[in-house]
């Protein structure tokens, strides 16, 4: 029964000098002996003393100190207490503590070896982190919490006993001491073990690995590795997960640059965020069924990492997931993949081919940018869309076939993809966005489905091959710059709806000479750069406009401008030609229930299955 009141006293001391210790530097109430003491009642704890004063040398914390005739018993290392004293190479910390605060040691840089007195119930967090010449310490028998990074990067630590006492410990306190290679908790403890001699720290009850060191062996029955629980540990190569393992944390093995093989166990379900990241020397990954989720930057740089199997299970890739890994090459999709988030495979500049599966809907921002592709499958159910610069800088990338379903190109989705000259592009496409083919140099012709409405700011800016270009009759307006500098382009036709040219959207085509513009009414135009040729270039206009378009500003600059007549019944997209696509466009109109004139091809009133039999038709008719 005394045993028992005795502890129940310390803990309550040791929550009473805690909470005194909270704030982040002690005031102090006097110096004796060149050490400072902060005091309450008969209690005094241990502080740094004035802003400029550093502790150095081998410094022996008394039991009790006598300051003005009374007596204190020293309870506490306060927090901040020995805080960069960089000079201090030993400490004699008596048996009347039980609390050693937050930051206490932090940074004791000469500090080399460290024995904690059984009186000892508390190390807070961060209590000697940073103590990089600390290679001995021994925890007395009374410790019950360890706190969160309490020798975080005592990078000298070889070994560590955890007692049986230990009931609370936030996280790994261990981060980055990475000399660890013997990692033991002691027999008895009912909260945590090192089962089967594996030199690790697992929580008992849940199974959860939270700290583990070079030479651990992951045991069976482990079904979480914690947060950091081996975060640059750079002497680690290799680590099998049992089966038992569902989760990788966050962090868990950031920074193990000498890991060269992970080997996963059928039940992991996720890898969260960072959890591989920096690991420079991991070749391969197969990735099990099982996994179902890929976290945000899971294997971000690593720059030797040659081959991804992703497996059957998977249906998200994070965001960043293998940003920078520089030597990627290869990479399996499972058919079970649906999304992959912004930057995944960005800077992958050794990766050659992308085949996504048909389960895939969406395709981040910056997905494969920078990216070494020179095949690119996108399956054909994008229905959630391709996210602005997916393909930025894709400059080995030749042909694409944008997939039923896609509705919008987004801003610079393939900017600067110079290699790049075959492009086929969906009729759901409704907008093309700001420099979506910008700098597309060797891109000799595209078709513009009839659906578009919209070409963004230069979207075809510097595709100097670019020969002709057909706007279909749903565009209302041309973004500014939409062509500049396409020096290739001889032929422009503008659709009926176009009321707005931007500014400079054909400036620098030098050699544009001839213009269709079915638009009844002249559209606007910005400024009088938005053609870089008109005294040479032939303007033909619906024939009934033309005096409109002789008295309109900036058209009337065209050399000359003559009449025609756009009617033709077959040209349903509106591309000048009368071909398969304009049967595909029939079938889209029949379908949605349109009512729009362009697919009454037979001039019966209606949109029909009957305009479907005439549009056929009409395209067998021009092909014989």
């Amino acid at each position: 029964m005394r045993k028992s009141r005795t502890t129940n006293r310390r803990v309550v001391l040791a929550a009473i000098f805690l909470l005194a210790m909270a704030s982040t530097a002690m005031s102090y109430t006097f110096e004796a002996g060149g050490i400072y003491y902060f005091t309450s009642g008969n209690m005094a704890v241990v502080t740094s003393g004035d802003d400029d004063h550093r502790y150095s040398g081998h410094v022996s914390i008394p039991a009790s100190v006598t300051h003005d005739g009374t007596t204190y018993q020293v309870m506490a290392i306060g927090s901040h207490a020995f805080e960069y004293c960089d000079a201090l190479t030993g400490v004699d910390i008596p048996a009347t503590v039980t609390t050693i605060g937050r930051d206490a040691f932090s940074r004791c840089t000469s500090l080399t070896a460290v024995t904690i007195p059984n009186s000892v119930t508390a190390i807070d967090s961060y209590a000697f982190s940073f103590c990089t010449a600390l290679t001995s310490v021994s925890l007395g028998t009374c410790l019950a919490s360890i706190g969160e990074n309490a020798f975080a990067s005592c990078e000298s630590l070889t070994g560590i006993v955890i007692p049986r006492s230990v009931q609370a410990l936030a996280g790994n306190p261990f981060y980055r001491c990475i000399s660890l290679t013997r990692l033991e908790v002691e027999s008895g403890n009912a909260t945590y073990d090192s089962r089967n001699h594996c030199n690790a720290l697992i929580e008992t009850a849940t199974g959860t690995l939270l700290a583990g060191c070079r030479t651990t062996t992951v045991p069976d029955g482990v079904t979480i590795i914690g947060d950091q629980a081996f975060s640059s540990q750079t002497g680690l190569t290799d680590v099998n997960f049992p089966g038992s393992v569902r989760r990788i944390g966050n962090y868990a093995f950031y920074d193990c640059s000498g890991l060269k093989s992970a080997t996963f166990g059928s039940g992991l379900e996720s890898i969260d965020y960072y959890a591989f990241r920096g690991c420079t020397s991991l070749k391969q990954l197969e990735l099990p069924n099982s996994l179902k989720t890929l976290g945000d930057y899971s294997f971000e740089s690593c720059s030797s990492l040659t081959r991804v199997d992703t497996g059957d299970g998977l249906t998200s890739i994070g965001y960043a997931a293998f940003n920078n890994c520089t030597s990627l090459d290869s990479v399996a999709f499972g058919q079970s993949v649906q999304t992959i988030h912004s930057s995944a495979f960005n800077g992958c500049t050794s990766l050659r081919s992308a085949i996504l599966p048909d389960g895939v809907k969406s395709v981040g921002q910056f997905a494969f940018a920078y990216s070494g592709i020179s095949r690119l499958w996108l399956g054909k159910n994008l229905t959630g869309g391709i996210g602005a610069y997916a393909f930025l800088w894709c400059g080995n990338l030749t042909d694409v076939i944008i997939p039923e379903g896609v509705v919008k190109l987004n801003s610079e989705t393939f900017h600067y993809c110079h290699r790049l000259a075959h492009v086929s592009l969906p009729t759901t496409l409704r907008e093309i966005g700001p420099r979506a083919f910008a700098l597309c140099e060797l891109l000799t012709a595209i078709t513009i489905p009839a659906g578009v409405t919209a070409i963004g700011n230069r979207a075809f800016f510097r595709c100097t091959s670019l020969a002709s270009i057909v706007i279909p009759d749903a565009v209302t307006s041309l973004g500014d710059e939409a062509f500049t500098d396409c020096t290739g382009l001889t032929q422009a036709t503008m659709g009926r709806s176009l009321g707005l040219l931007g500014s400079g959207t054909f400036s620098g085509c030098q050699t544009l000479s001839t213009v269709y513009c079915k638009a009844t009414a002249p559209p606007l135009i910005l400024d009088a750069n938005t053609f870089a040729n008109y005294s040479d270039a032939v303007l033909y206009v619906p024939t009934p406009s033309v005096n409109s378009y002789q008295n309109a500003m900036h058209w009337a600059r065209f050399g000359l401008i003559l009449g025609m007549d756009f009617t033709d019944p077959g040209d349903v997209n509106g591309d000048a030609e009368v071909n398969l696509a304009d049967i595909n466009a029939v079938i889209n109109l029949v379908l949605s229930g349109s009512s729009d004139p362009n697919g009454d091809v037979n001039g019966d009133g209606e949109v029909n299955i009957a305009d479907i039999n005439a549009i056929i038709s009409l395209v067998l008719e021009v092909g014989k």
